[in-house]
């Protein structure tokens, strides 16, 4: 009888056996399944995390290529687009930000940051229409976008809606963009729209954030010739001369005062100065139309 028991109970060891098997078995697929779901989740972070480092040592295109990566694991990542839409501008590549802008932007229509940052792409490749709809769509989003209105400030200038922009920069100045380069672009606005008043309180407020800025004489100097107060102007073109020497621009504006006053010996050599420096100033045609007023042609052939 004890035999018999003996081959009892040692007929139910393989069936504890294969018991086992399955029971280590399905251990080990659990444990698989999640270690590729933990490895899914970790991959990605891992990319993201290469992407940042590469940033922070401006290796631009290093990281690039590792938001690419994450893109390929997840073609809905929309942060990752954004993150690469930012990159693309500091390598040149214009078209590709905007393709990615708009990704993030499909991808969550809410993105506001991704239209600001589209519309910036798009003023770079001087699509200045398409670039004033997107920061309206930032400013329909959020009215008290300072940066939003500087920008759609500047693409009005391009296409000569001086008057659009003057009311954009007034709103940028409005709303906390204190910046030198919002009331430069207030006051040569101003000028030509023929608001002497607001050019001059505009580069005003320049010479006081930059004392030593040729930037703010000059423009003022512009405001007061352009405006009839040619001696104000003199003081103004001599005082940006003396900060940078080397700077075109106030040579042909205080050649254009000399003329003004009738110092044709004086405004020829300001002109002449001015055409021996400028290279591809948009201001030598008029210089070359300043010199034939004055008849000055020849002379500088010679």
């Amino acid at each position: 009888m004890e035999t018999v028991r003996n081959n009892k109970t040692s007929s139910w060891i393989p069936v504890i056996a294969v018991l086992g098997f399955m029971g280590l078995l399905s251990c080990l697929v659990s444990y698989g399944v999640a270690a590729l779901m933990s490895v899914k989740i970790w991959i990605p972070g891992y990319f993201l995390m290469k992407a940042n480092q590469a940033e922070s040592v401006e290796s631009y295109q290093e990281a690039i290529d590792y938001l690419g990566k994450v893109i390929s694991l997840n073609p809905r990542n929309e942060s990752a687009y954004f993150r690469r839409c930012l990159l693309f501008p500091q390598i040149g590549e214009d078209n590709r930000a905007l393709a990615d802008c708009s990704k993030a932007i499909e991808l969550n229509p809410s993105n506001m940051p991704a239209y600001l940052n589209r519309g910036h792409a798009y003023f770079r490749l001087a699509l200045y229409e398409s670039a004033i709809m997107d920061y309206s769509t930032v400013l329909d989003n959020e009215p008290i976008y300072g940066e939003a209105y500087y920008w759609r400030g500047e693409a009005y200038v391009q296409i000569g809606q001086d008057g659009f922009a003057i009311d954009d920069f007034y709103r940028a100045i409005n709303h906390g963009v204190n910046t030198v380069e919002v009331y430069c672009s207030l006051g040569y606005a101003a000028i030509r729209t023929q608001h002497a008043v607001w050019a001059l309180d505009a580069f005003d407020d320049v010479i006081k954030m930059e004392p030593d800025n040729p930037d703010g004489f000059l423009g003022r100097g512009i405001a007061y010739v352009t405006g009839g107060n040619a001696d104000f102007a003199m003081d103004d073109l001599n005082k940006a001369i003396d900060l940078d020497p080397e700077y075109p621009d106030p040579y042909y504006w205080r050649g254009y005062t000399y003329a003004q006053q009738g110092e044709v010996d004086l405004a020829y050599a300001d002109i002449d100065k001015f055409l021996s420096m400028s290279g591809d100033s948009y201001l030598r045609e008029d210089a070359y139309y300043l010199l034939e007023e004055l008849g000055g042609t020849i002379k500088l052939e010679q």
